[in-house]
């Protein structure tokens, strides 16, 4: 990257060289529902730990705001509900989060992964507190507040330099965005209520079923705080690494 183009294409002309493979097409992998399905691991270790993931709808650019105020406000870092909820409050949890992450092709979904790490006796206790906050957003009004700042503060602070100017713009092509989206983003949150993040819970979040992972001491493992998860699958550490 620079300024001087002209003199660039003269230098690299030397080293270019004719396309003698062409690339082939990419695999399709289908994302298939995630439709209550638990798959249990056994692994010699102290905690337990569980994983919930869920298929949300498609890639749409125009909830980038509301999924990153949802992010900081609910589910991610040290002030978020659930860490203060599950941590700090109930010391249910060793590390507990929720994630919305969004795709990074068109035509692709979205997926929202929760994530508690927890001592084996605990489980069904994360568990249960986990369901009770994600049954409904909680409604603090000066928590929200507090995390639509710091989503506003992370887009201000923050410099695409250097190579990442490259790798952001190919990463904004495959969404089809020819522009720094970041304003749009920024004005977005600006203008964010607690009631369009609460609309945006109920319509996209609070509708999506799971398929759940746990790993831990298979003798630890509390059945009958699984059992109402989904359907029940023990897989071999051979059958998830392929040896």
């Amino acid at each position: 990257y620079g300024k001087d183009f002209d003199g660039f294409k003269e230098k690299i002309q030397p080293l270019l060289e004719k396309a003698t493979l062409t690339i082939p097409k990419p695999k399709i992998y289908q994302e298939l529902e995630t439709q209550g399905k638990v798959f249990f691991t056994n692994y010699d270790m102290v905690q337990m730990e569980m994983s919930k993931i869920g298929r949300a709808s498609q890639l749409n650019t125009e909830n980038y705001g509301k999924i990153n105020v949802f992010n900081e406000y609910f589910g991610r870092g040290l002030s978020s509900i659930v860490f203060q909820e599950l941590r700090e409050s109930k010391s249910l949890a060793y590390s507990a989060y929720v994630n919305y992450s969004t795709a990074t092709y068109l035509d692709r979904h979205n997926y929202v992964v929760s994530y508690i790490g927890t001592q084996a006796n605990k489980l069904h206790l994360a568990v249960d507190a986990m369901a009770d906050l994600m049954q409904d957003l909680p409604q603090i009004p000066t928590q929200f507040n507090n995390a639509k700042n710091s989503a506003l503060k992370q887009i201000a602070s923050t410099r695409i330099t250097r190579t990442n100017i490259f790798f952001n713009f190919l990463n904004l092509k495959k969404i089809g965005i020819d522009y720094d989206i970041r304003e749009k983003i920024y004005h977005e949150i600006e203008n964010l209520q607690l009631e369009d993040l609460t609309q945006f819970y109920n319509q996209e979040i609070k509708p999506i079923s799971y398929n759940v992972a746990i790993m831990g001491k298979k003798e630890n493992l509390d059945h009958s705080a699984i059992e109402n998860l989904g359907d029940f699958h023990e897989l071999s550490l051979e059958e998830i690494f392929g040896y």
